[in-house]
């Protein structure tokens, strides 16, 4: 538990660091809903591993490990014993992030780090092909709303085409279990935590 609360607290710290000045239309959705979505992501991840046990999962594939939800679903994975292999072009995220969980979970074997862009198809079959993958968590995704209003194109090819191109690669290789991580800013804003399967949806235009 002292790691949990301490991976966690440095990686928000990083995060908030990271962010801090920048004006509310440069912010990503999470970045925006941080404070307000944290408790819902852990107890949303506290589903999916209560969902992961006695089903042979042991090895989790996540996507853009090294952004700060992923980093935190990675401690989280780290912490339950899971053996987590993080895919991410650091185009969002924090490799400090990355090098964090690394020293909180220094076993060989149980963190591993790949710096891939998922729109290299050749490059991740190869990821597959060398890996035994039993579930992937999707994080990866561009979620500046005013960028995407801006350049809807760039959101396009990040958010499906290199979707597809994750999907193709699980169905090749026999992984059939994915958590596909979706936006807050679905929601608006929050009048109550945490969301559930009721909370209504108001997206924000552009996501």
């Amino acid at each position: 538990m002292k790691k949990s609360c301490c991976g966690s607290q440095i990686i928000s710290l990083l995060y908030s660091l990271e962010n801090r000045g920048k004006p509310a239309n440069e912010l990503r959705s999470v970045d925006m809903f941080i404070p307000m979505c944290m408790m819902s992501l852990l107890h949303l991840i506290s589903l999916v591993l209560s969902g992961f046990q006695n089903s042979g999962v042991t090895h989790v594939l996540v996507t853009e490990g090294a952004g700060y939800i992923g980093s935190h679903a990675t401690l989280r994975l780290l912490k339950d014993s899971y053996r987590v292999t993080i895919v991410d072009n650091l185009s969002r995220g924090n490799i400090v992030a990355v090098k964090v969980l690394q020293e909180l979970f220094p076993e060989p074997g149980r963190l591993q780090f790949i710096y891939a862009d998922l729109g290299d198809v050749k490059g991740v079959h190869k990821i597959f092909s060398e890996n035994a993958f039993d579930a992937v968590m999707h994080f990866a995704a561009v979620a500046y709303v005013g960028e995407s209003t801006l350049d809807p194109l760039k959101y396009y090819h990040n958010i499906t085409s290199n979707m597809l191109v994750v999907l193709e690669a699980m169905a090749a290789h026999n992984v059939n279990t994915l958590i596909y991580s979706n936006t807050c800013a679905t929601y608006g804003e929050l009048e109550k935590m945490p969301i559930t399967e009721a909370t209504p949806r108001v997206p924000y235009h552009g996501l």
